[in-house]
């Protein structure tokens, strides 16, 4: 038994709660379970202490200006990908615009560990392409453990943050907002002074459709279309004293000093005069910078008329957010050259190209070198390939400006401070370099060990044949796995599942994570193309837009776009619906540009989630005008009740929907059919059965815990031909899946066994297995199969996914060792046997396991009296029912009686 005299070495692994539950007696063991359950969120002892040290830095803080000043290119604004621009100083950090998928762009970077010092971000305008990634950027801030975020921006841009309070849940983190009557903003760094540009007419809110209306919707006020632009000044800073040479000169350690790096000359004791030139490096100057946004022609009168915006003093550069038909313009073209020859013009908007994360194209290329149908080359990536000239791919031509003008690219670095650093830094910018990716991938680069990189190059070889000539019958794959031992060469197995084969449905993972994004794997959104042309969206996290244009183009995604007939959102969790408005946005442009009508977009969601929709329709943009809505809670499939008796008969089924209103939507979705259930995850959570117009069957879990009312849907008129079904984490962690009502890879797998799936696929990955999950429960499994983003399956290559483990595992090697790790030291900790779960010997103490075992079980007994508690209700309700008609009917029946004896 361990003793007390041996848990010191083990204190990294106790969590706060288990230390301050030592030596409590007498505490109620519910009060001591809900303080525990209040906490579970958050799993992030450390941030407290972190969040108290960055606010002790704060204050300690010098008002002086820095030595080390950068801009750099986040998000470029290309088509489909994120605007953002970072402001690195020596101690603070600074964003200016926040588009949707700016907190993925930050693990490319490596910036992520930097967000703690993010402490204000500037938006320019009131629209989801600006601000989009903003709840996100919160939750990571958090994360790194910042105290808190203030937010400037036009008149309303708090609103936006207010509406997703019912979401974004952000412990012990402040948003704060800096308002106009706060004045300028000035912090020692930098100042940074607010313009406001003026629409000539503000736009005019539009009218839901009918189904989207609440009982009174009233008359709605115009959008306030506001937008600011920011000039950004940096004050002239001392030169650095050089101390060495006032020793070399005689000058003695006291005042002197400090009037020489003041600029003063000084006077020695033997008369010699020593010049502060001479000991002081240069001075930096003064300088500024404008981060504009003029979002459509119709502001430029108002930024002609702007005196404050043409003449700032000390230009260097223009970050031009503006789009690219507003920058042609001969108005902004003139407006441009009048702000002066010498500066530099950024453009971050859709003229510029590749979406910034050339890491996922060289692991997703590493994943098609083993299984190429599985993942089609990613032909929207846009990366700058390794060796190429930056600058001249970037640069406009001089005669098309009159003046310096180039595109945005991720990493692009323009240098404020020190003043002897190149202007136009381009050291940073992220590039995809093939050969390196061959070598990790075919060489074993990253294997230190000659002789365990030779074995490396030999087995993924065999790894590599392997996949390739595997088959999903069981003789021809051990007959496969021998002619690669032997070097024996088969004929080669025919590869399916391509485009021109008919099968359908389609299914494209464009994010297979959970919670938040990760550089390999984006939240979840799966596109399901039922038919040729006709698709369906699972889930529509954060940055699916950005996946979609990757996989494709712009083109692709386009037709993809204006051939979505409807998105499924199953629960209210940001990860699983952020990405919709700018889904919904792009869609529009599509039909717009090819001079088409906007085509019906269903939206088949929860009523809590519609409520947040038309906030930000109301607030801030049009974006429902060609939407209907489908509430999840009318697609529930309830058995038949028999009215006279009340009994439910499960052999009968029936929906909430109005039979018209569904037969119109099963026709336009090109389903069969269309079934919700109750999830067991979040309130409002729901799991989706659906079947195709030719009959093949899927059923989509969404979040939840193993749920009958999902088997139920799935098995109405038989089992799934596919089940996606979420699975966070390893069966290992099953108490903490019982917490956060998520399902194990072996309860997943369970689960298509009782449904009798034709095929599984596992997704929703907890981002601990950003590479790959761990294959224990999986491997073996020849109906089970994982997904990872950017993948492509369809009903004729399913079997295959298993064909490609052994490559997977070896050249994630060291993925594969650091999961292992982290499970010794989770097991340690929280699993029956660990060195902390079961062996401490101490009184009224409690083990972590047993910690998290209580919560658990506590947790599953709410949800089922919960339960029991809406079944006696509902019983109730339709007793008070059947009662009160049963009193009508003795009423009218004693009226009619009177009437006759009247008569």
């Amino acid at each position: 038994m361990l003793k007390l005299s041996a848990l010191s070495s083990y204190r990294r692994y106790l969590s706060s709660s288990c230390v301050l539950a030592k030596y409590v007696k007498n505490k109620n063991i519910n009060t001591r379970l809900t303080d525990l359950l209040n906490k579970m969120p958050k799993e992030e002892a450390h941030l407290k202490d972190i969040r108290q040290m960055r606010m002790v830095k704060r204050t300690k803080r010098f008002s002086v200006q820095p030595t080390n000043i950068y801009w750099q290119v986040l998000g470029s604004g290309s088509y489909g990908g994120p605007t953002s621009l970072f402001l690195h100083t020596d101690h603070r950090r600074y964003l200016f615009n926040c588009g949707e998928g700016t907190q993925r762009l930050t693990s490319q970077l490596s910036i992520s560990k930097a967000l703690a010092q993010l402490e204000h971000v500037f938006i320019t305008s009131k629209t989801w392409r600006h601000l989009g990634g903003l709840p996100g950027l919160c939750l990571s801030v958090r994360a790194a453990g910042a105290p808190d975020i203030t937010i400037h921006g036009p008149p309303g841009c708090m609103e936006l943050y207010e509406a997703t309070k019912g979401f974004v849940t952000l412990f012990e983190f402040d948003v704060l907002s800096h308002k106009e009557e706060d004045g300028v903003f000035e912090d020692g760094a930098v100042k940074v002074e607010q313009v406001k540009l003026v629409r000539r007419v503000n736009k005019a809110c539009p009218n839901l459709p009918v189904n989207w209306k609440g009982d009174e919707q009233g008359e709605w006020e115009d959008y306030d279309n506001t937008v600011q632009a920011y000039i950004c000044h940096f004050s002239p800073k001392l030169g650095k004293l050089d101390i060495d040479k006032c020793v070399d000169l005689g000058v003695k350690p006291g005042p002197a000093l400090g009037q020489l790096k003041a600029g003063k000359d000084v006077t020695l004791e033997d008369g010699r005069l020593i010049r502060s030139c001479d000991v002081v490096g240069d001075m930096a100057p003064p300088s500024s910078f404008l981060v504009l946004d003029v979002p459509d022609l119709e502001y430029l009168d108002s930024l002609e008329s702007c005196e404050s915006l043409r003449k700032v003093e000390n230009l260097e550069t223009v970050f031009h957010f503006s789009p690219q038909e507003v920058v042609t313009s001969p108005k902004y073209r003139k407006w441009m050259e009048e702000v002066g020859e010498d500066v530099t013009h950024i453009l971050l908007n859709e003229s510029c190209r590749g979406l910034g994360l050339p890491d996922v194209t060289s692991y997703t290329k590493k994943l098609s070198m083993i299984r190429g149908e599985f993942f089609p080359a990613l032909v929207g990536a846009g990366d700058i390939l390794a060796g190429s000239d930056v600058e001249e791919k970037i640069k406009f031509d001089q005669e098309e400006f009159n003046t310096s003008v180039m595109q945005g690219v991720t990493g692009l670095r323009v240098n404020v401070r020190p003043s002897n650093l190149q202007k136009i830094d381009f050291s940073e910018v992220v590039k995809y370099d093939e050969q390196v990716m061959l070598k990790e991938m075919m060489e074993g680069s990253k294997v230190t060990e000659p002789s365990d990189r030779e074995e490396y190059v030999k087995m993924i070889r065999e790894d590599l044949k392997y996949a390739e000539n595997f088959s999903p019958d069981p003789v021809k794959n051990l007959t496969a796995q021998l002619a690669v031992i032997d070097g024996v060469k088969l004929p080669l197995v025919e590869k399916t599942g391509s485009s021109s084969s008919g099968q359908y449905p389609v299914v494209t993972f464009l994010g297979t994570g959970s919670s938040v994004p990760s550089k390999y794997r984006n939240v979840s959104a799966i596109l399901v193309e039922t038919e040729p042309g006709s698709f369906l969206l699972l889930d529509c996290g954060e940055g699916t837009a950005s996946q979609l244009v990757r996989m494709l183009g712009r083109d692709g995604a386009e037709r993809v776009l204006m051939g979505l007939k409807g998105v499924y959102i199953s629960h209210m969790h940001a990860d699983h619906h952020l990405g919709l408005i700018n889904i919904m946005q792009l869609r529009e442009r599509a039909f717009i540009s090819k001079g088409r009508e906007v085509k019906k977009l269903y939206i088949i969601t929860t009523n809590r989630l519609a409520a947040f929709l038309t906030y930000y329709h109301e607030k801030f943009e049009p974006v429902l005008c060609n939407s209907e809505l489908v509430k999840c809670e009318h697609l529930v499939l309830y058995n038949v009740r028999d009215e006279e008796t009340l009994v439910e008969n499960p052999a009968e089924k029936h929906q909430v929907l109005f039979p018209s209103t569904l037969k119109r939507v099963l026709s336009d979705l090109c389903l069969e059919e269309l079934f919700t259930s109750r999830a067991i995850h979040c309130p409002h959570a729901f799991c989706l059965a659906l079947k195709t117009s030719a009959g093949y069957k899927l059923g989509y879990s969404g979040d939840t815990r193993p749920c009958q009312a999902f088997r139920d849907i799935c098995t109405w008129g038989g089992g799934p031909d596919l089940l996606i079904h979420e699975a966070t984490m390893e069966h290992f962690m099953r108490y903490d899946a019982l917490i956060k009502k998520h399902s194990t890879f072996t309860e997943a797998i369970q689960e298509g066994e009782v449904m009798g799936a034709k095929f599984t696929l596992l997704t929703h990955f907890s981002q601990r297995y950003s590479k790959m999950p761990t294959l224990g429960e999986i491997k073996g499994k020849a109906n089970v199969g994982i997904a990872f983003d950017n993948m492509v399956v369809r009903p004729d290559n399913m079997k295959m996914i298993p064909s490609m483990y052994p490559a997977l595992v070896r050249f994630l090697w060291d993925f594969q060792e650091e999961l292992e790790d982290r499970a010794e030291q989770y097991k340690a900790k929280y699993v029956e046997g660990g060195t902390l779960a079961t062996h401490i010997d101490m009184e009224d103490f409690q083990t972590p396991l047993e910690e998290k075992k209580q919560l658990a079980e506590k947790l599953v007994k709410r949800h089922e009296d919960k339960h029991q508690w809406f079944l006696k209700m509902n019983k109730r309700k339709l007793l008070l029912q059947k009662q009160e008609e049963e009193e009508d009917e003795r009423s009218g029946k004693k009226s009619a009686k009177v009437d006759k004896k009247k008569l």
